[in-house]
């Protein structure tokens, strides 16, 4: 969207308490930052004083009190008469400082999906054949009082009995799952609901840019190393406790693909075991979308704009700078509170 040269912008730090705003902390800095290919996705540094967390507390009540290791910190920009969230953020370190005027906390945080990093099976966890996939994976969000969820629901079950090692964290267990049904890895969002999601690639954009709303930063680099993708995609699952294997495989032979096996005149072949699939057709599904990826080069681009909305997971953005001019999925952001935001842009070109 084009945001009005005159239009106000307004930063602030929200205490959240059980999904509900409680009160507000007195900010001094703040950034918050998003990475598509981290294991936890957003994470947010700040700087409060050490009295400065205001919670309100209705009238004939004893005071309330924040909590740093229960509540939640949810920062919040507001441009002209709209409001967008940037995350809920669980606080892992604050150090007492002291800025020469007034003690502070440094405030290292991240979203929700931290909780599932650090916690980890304490015994064996075994799981029977025919267990449903979102049914291991809900179970281990309550163990860790996770609710919120948004989640595209499927009747998918493993096909074997299964047990994960005591030591492997949720996080992992949660991943590997979703891996195998062709979910999107589990991701916080904006409001701080976590999300369980078929992939997914867009053909429009959700936000787009050009050089009146934003700027380019450098070049726009491309993926030279084209000749060490693949052109035979294997997928496969290997399980002593699986009766039949289960193998699909989707080859490049395409006379106008520059890395085909029609061209090369040979195979590149990259396979990728799996514990479990629920069957043939999700694990055509893996090997397609692995096979879509293969056939194409990365493009990258960085650009810089003004904090413009709630970039979620899986944002499209389009591009219309200098001489650059296409849809770009957006891999990563930061902002930092009362200045600009950068963009970090990816797009797959077949090749």
């Amino acid at each position: 969207m084009t945001i009005p040269s005159n239009t106000q912008y307004k930063w602030r730090l929200d205490i959240i308490r059980a999904h509900v705003k409680i009160g507000e902390a007195k900010l001094i800095s703040a950034s918050a930052k998003f990475d598509e290919n981290s294991d936890v996705t957003r994470s947010m540094e700040a700087q409060v004083p050490v009295d400065g967390f205001i919670v309100n507390t209705p009238t004939g009540t004893s005071t309330i009190a924040y909590d740093m290791f229960t509540d939640r910190l949810r920062p919040v920009v507001a441009i002209g008469d709209a409001e967008y969230d940037l995350g809920d953020y669980i606080v892992i370190g604050a150090p007492k400082q002291s800025n020469g005027k007034t003690d502070v906390y440094s405030i290292e945080a991240y979203d929700e999906t931290m909780i599932l990093k650090e916690a980890a099976a304490e015994d064996r966890l075994y799981y029977s054949s025919g267990t449903k996939y979102l049914d291991i994976v809900n179970e281990l969000l309550v163990n860790c009082s996770l609710t919120k969820t948004v989640v595209d629901q499927t009747d998918a079950a493993i096909t074997a009995d299964r047990e994960f090692a005591v030591g492997t964290t949720y996080l992992d267990i949660i991943n590997t799952l979703l891996e195998e049904i062709n979910y999107s890895p589990i991701h916080a969002g904006s409001s701080g609901n976590l999300y369980i999601t078929q992939y997914a690639s867009k053909t429009s954009a959700d936000y787009a840019y050009t050089k009146i709303n934003a700027t380019l930063i450098g070049n726009v680099k491309n993926d030279t190393d084209i000749y060490s993708l693949p052109n035979v995609i294997i997928g496969y699952v290997s399980n002593p406790d699986i009766d039949t294997d289960l193998i699909c495989k989707r080859i490049n032979d395409s006379p106008i693909s520059e890395i085909s096996t029609v061209k090369r005149g040979y195979k590149v072949v990259e396979a990728k075991e799996y514990n479990d699939c629920p069957d043939a057709a999700t694990l055509q599904g893996i090997v397609d979308q692995r096979y879509l990826d293969a056939t194409q080069a990365t493009e990258t681009a960085d650009i810089e704009t003004m904090a413009d909305g709630a970039h979620e997971y899986g944002s499209y953005c389009a591009l219309d700078i200098d001489d650059v001019s296409a849809l770009y999925r957006e891999i990563g952001w930061s902002v930092v509170f009362g200045g600009t935001m950068t963009h970090s842009l990816e797009r797959k070109a077949f090749v």
